[in-house]
């Protein structure tokens, strides 16, 4: 078992017959030890010389002790990417995140994602979504954290304690977004993040029926 996000998590790995001088196929699965949370599934290709390439799966988990309420919290979300990786960097590709659930389907985040390996760790993203209905994916609990303003706090928590040296650059395109009851049409933000900061280098919207 290891230690991930504060949360134990047990992992497995498993391997296909090792042939010398052929890609050996493998799959690394990441889970929840106590409590609710994400677990992860990678199932890769490893070849001599060559860059590692697979798919990554995320499905909510939840271990026989775990306990929680998605009509409180965040609902329960469901991940995969194509992945690509090397000693240098991880590229994400064909990212599809949404809620876990057919109900929820319109809420689709698409996009990709690089991972910045070596002496500076970095993390690039780029998403968006026809349809983004944020108050459908928060429980009650989480949007009474959000709108009282918590949010901030744990944002600012989460900057702090990125590792010295960590830089971000991200951005967000959503065509319709659902927030606080009402509908914003256009929205997209980008910026950039690093230890103990956040900079928003562009942040557009309109509401519905304006240009």
């Amino acid at each position: 078992a290891v230690s991930y996000a504060g949360q134990r998590q047990s992992v497995g790995i498993a391997t296909g017959k090792v042939r010398p001088g052929a890609p050996l196929r493998f799959s690394v699965n990441l889970r929840p030890d106590v409590g609710t949370g994400q677990s992860y599934l990678f199932d890769g290709v490893m070849a001599e010389g060559a860059d590692i390439t697979g798919q990554l799966k995320g499905r909510p988990a939840r271990s026989r002790e775990g306990t929680g309420d998605a009509e409180l919290d965040l609902r329960p979300l469901s991940l995969r990417a194509d992945v690509k990786a090397n000693f240098d960097r991880v590229e994400l590709d064909k990212i599809e995140i949404a809620p876990d659930g057919a109900a929820d389907a319109g809420n689709l985040l698409t996009g990709a994602a690089q991972i910045r390996l070596g002496s500076q760790i970095g993390l690039d993203t780029q998403l968006k979504a026809a349809k983004l209905d944020l108050d459908g994916m928060m429980g009650a609990r989480a949007r009474q954290s959000f709108y009282n303003g918590e949010a901030f706090s744990l944002l600012s928590s989460l900057l702090f304690n990125l590792p010295d040296g960590f830089t971000s650059r991200f951005s967000l395109a959503v065509t319709s977004l659902v927030l606080g009851g009402e509908s914003v049409d256009g929205f997209s933000i980008s910026g950039e993040a690093a230890q103990d900061k956040l900079k928003i280098t562009r942040m557009e919207a309109s509401m519905p029926g304006q240009t």
